[in-house]
């Protein structure tokens, strides 16, 4: 079996997760109603998409640069094809949905300045826990930690054979140390705070990044020998994990992002089907499979798609038709056409022509060094 048919299961795993999240956003068309309390009870937890990203984001950094060799050339390289990919979409999605919202005031100078941010995935606003303020748009926010990991994870692979001992080392001193110099104790919560009015900070320290160095830790150990060599035992391994997040879900065992909540179910569901998948054949939907591979585009644009049709129906009167299941589908639906297009022109062409040519420009070619660190054992 092939290395890309044996990681399918992430991309299927990337589709529920976007559906998920599309399907959560979808609540809010029922709000001041008499189902909003419904919808809420249905559709919240599918805000859990999210963990289950960043945990297929920490996995997908492990695995990738498994053969990396720490020089400043292999870092540029990762730092290219992870910065245009998720740049590229984002500045173009997100600026036309920012256009959208704020219409002839995205001219007003602190709507610039909250673009120029946006831009390089600086939070605009420290105030506001977890998200922010987000970005270009609503979901934005995630795409800022994203950015963030990819950004200390490349450093990391500096130290060579010691990246992982780098890694954790500083995400340690940002998620423990300095929550404990500043409050006295450190914390799983996501709406953990640190003192200080720097929205970077705020991000640095937030215990979501947990999430993707449990996605990291998984991927070192489905590289490593360990495999379930029972094709029944890896099954049962993977239907408990699958199981137990959906359960997580349905009951309300939690409600918000993070190890204490959705995260943790997610990691465990991520590691549960990722050591099965080792052992066995695991069947997902093809659908499924071709959501994940435009899962980003789709992450991008559903905010723009439902803005817009909220818009419409209100200009032409049909706003009784909004807090309804058929506009769910209908919204869920052009969405996903949308992404598709998106996908292929953002992605698959623009995307890989700049990616390509930045590869290839002499700019970004190093001398192959790397820091060496000594053992003194």
């Amino acid at each position: 079996m092939s290395n890309d048919k044996k990681l399918d299961f992430l991309q299927a795993l990337r589709g529920l997760a976007i559906m998920m999240v599309v399907l959560s956003h979808a609540r809010w068309f029922f709000l001041v109603t008499p189902y909003q309390q419904t919808a809420e009870t249905l559709l919240h937890g599918g805000a859990a998409g999210v963990d289950i990203f960043f945990v297929i984001s920490g996995f997908i950094m492990a695995y990738t640069t498994k053969g990396n060799d720490g020089s400043p050339a292999s870092l540029m390289r990762f730092y290219i094809r992870r910065f245009t990919k998720i740049w590229i979409p984002y500045a173009v999605i997100g600026i036309v949905t920012f256009a959208v919202a704020k219409g002839t005031g995205i001219f007003v100078h602190e709507n610039l300045i909250w673009i120029a941010k946006s831009l390089i995935f600086i939070p605009p606003d420290a105030h506001s826990f977890l998200y922010l303020g987000g970005g270009l748009t609503d979901v934005a926010w995630s795409l800022n930690y994203e950015a963030y990991f990819y950004l200390i994870f490349g450093l990391s692979m500096l130290f060579a054979r010691f990246r992982y001992v780098a890694l954790f080392g500083w995400c340690g001193i940002c998620l423990i140390a300095v929550p404990l110099w500043d409050h006295g104790h450190a914390s799983l919560l996501v709406t953990a705070r640190v003192n200080s009015d720097n929205a970077y900070l705020q991000l640095m320290t937030n215990p979501i990044i947990f999430e993707f160095l449990g996605g990291v830790i998984i991927g070192k150990i489905y590289c490593s020998s360990f495999v379930i060599r029972d094709a029944l035992t890896a099954r049962l391994v993977a239907f408990s994990g699958c199981v137990g997040f959906l359960w997580c879900i349905l009951e309300n065992i939690a409600s918000d992002n993070g190890l204490l909540g959705w995260g943790g179910w997610a990691v465990a569901m991520v590691l549960a089907i990722s050591l099965a998948s080792k052992s066995t054949h695991i069947p997902f939907p093809a659908v499924l499979a071709w959501i994940g591979n435009i899962s980003y585009a789709l992450y991008l644009v559903h905010p723009l798609v439902n803005m817009v049709a909220k818009e419409l129906f209100l200009h032409y009167g049909l706003m009784p038709l909004i807090p309804t299941i058929g506009h769910v589908i209908l919204t869920t639906s052009i969405s996903i056409l949308v992404a598709a297009f998106a996908h292929s022109i953002l992605d698959e062409r623009l995307h890989v022509k700049i990616r390509d040519g930045l590869l290839a420009s002499r700019l970004f070619r190093a001398p192959r060094i790397s820091i060496s660190i000594q053992s003194t054992s």
